[in-house]
């Protein structure tokens, strides 16, 4: 039986990032935009004045016990610090543009999915330690309200092997040729794989890399939401 890492990711697409540095630390933070269900924050501080979107994540940053996002009107220049995101909060981010924390919990319900981003690409991410086959990773992400990784394009495969360059256990991928051999469809959709998809090596995915047909790269449970 061959066993790899589960790993699942979820619908959140950056846009620019910001760097805000704290006395002793330094955190990124990064626009979200919503691609299906909106994550939303909680106000967990006073609306304030602030001079630039900069200016408003260091003040979360420093004034905020657990600062993980906050809202930024640039036309006001109103700041919010904010929560975890979570598609159960209330506030309406739509005042202005919504930045969250990266490497933090997506939300309270998830606590092991965590916002992972690079470039302009991000995805809500659960990666589980424990090693597993490709038909119970698949289930355990759909248990989780998720899909296992989809690798549509370039940057999602560069977020997951920045994610897992250190280490060298195999982690399942949603793409698979079980309903028909040879013919290669992602979880997600179950979309045929492009015959000129130029991700994969020439010749690849194939069955001597995916043993019952099932395609993986680097190892174990990965779900995303």
């Amino acid at each position: 039986m061959n066993l790899s890492g589960i790993f699942c990711f979820g619908i959140v697409n950056l846009a620019i990032a910001i760097t805000s540095v704290k006395t002793v630390e330094t955190s990124s933070f990064s626009d979200y935009k919503s691609l299906h269900v909106p994550l939303r924050m909680s106000a967990v501080g006073d609306t304030v004045s602030e001079s630039s979107v900069i200016s408003c994540g260091l003040r979360c940053l420093n004034s905020v016990q657990e600062c993980n996002s906050f809202v930024y009107n640039t036309s006001l220049s109103l700041c919010t610090p904010g929560s975890l995101l979570s598609p159960f909060e209330a506030f309406n981010s739509t005042i202005g543009k919504q930045y969250f924390k990266e490497g933090t919990y997506c939300n309270r319900s998830l606590a092991n999915f965590t916002l992972r981003s690079i470039v302009s690409v991000s995805t809500c991410m659960f990666i589980s330690n424990a090693s597993t086959n490709y038909i119970t990773a698949k289930n355990t992400c759909k248990d989780l309200g998720a899909t296992q990784y989809i690798l549509k394009v370039r940057e999602k495969l560069d977020l997951l092997l920045n994610i897992v360059k250190d280490d060298p256990i195999p982690y399942w991928v949603g793409l698979d040729d079980i309903q028909q051999e040879s013919i290669f469809r992602w979880a997600d959709d179950n979309s045929i794989l492009n015959v000129n998809y130029t991700i994969f090596g020439a010749g690849q995915p194939n069955n001597l890399y995916s043993l019952m047909t099932r395609v993986f790269m680097r190892s174990r449970l990965a779900c995303s939401r």
